[in-house]
């Protein structure tokens, strides 16, 4: 994983957990699950399966989800069961909370192994918690996060 990767995968994830957010809100349920089940889900593989690589480069992380329940960290494990939310807003926004603060968490940790600089964006995280606060789709397109 190189910086631009990291850099790329990192804006696309947040850009997906505020489209989800944005989904929840505007009553679409299906559509917030299916990204949730299928785009977030996919970058929370990345992002789990690079920090088990950085954490023991030895480790046999087999092809995207096999074995995973054999290599995987005990609370990444833990997170895939919170990372499949039920078909009501409740569970989706309950879901999509969990996962993005172990994403964050997840980042966080791989910025600091890596030397890749994170910015944290409080505005996405306070925007994925707090029903009142907004964060437009296109302010994560152009500005610069990481």
């Amino acid at each position: 994983m190189n910086r631009q990767t990291f850099n790329t995968a990192y804006k696309d994830l947040l850009f997906h957990l505020i489209y989800a957010k944005n989904k929840i809100r505007a009553g679409e349920l299906l559509t917030a699950k299916n990204t949730i089940d299928v785009s977030i889900r996919e970058y929370l593989m990345k992002f789990i399966r690079w920090e088990e690589h950085l954490n023991d480069p030895e480790k046999d992380l087999w092809h995207r989800a096999r074995h995973f329940e054999k290599w995987a960290d005990e609370s990444h494990q833990l997170l895939i069961k919170d990372a499949s939310p039920k078909y009501n807003a409740k569970d989706l926004e309950k879901s999509l909370l969990a996962i993005s603060r172990h994403m964050f968490r997840i980042a966080n940790n791989i910025s600091r192994q890596t030397g890749v600089p994170l910015e944290y964006n409080k505005d996405i995280s306070d925007y994925l918690s707090n029903p009142a606060t907004k964060v437009s789709l296109t302010s994560i397109r152009k500005k610069e996060y990481v």
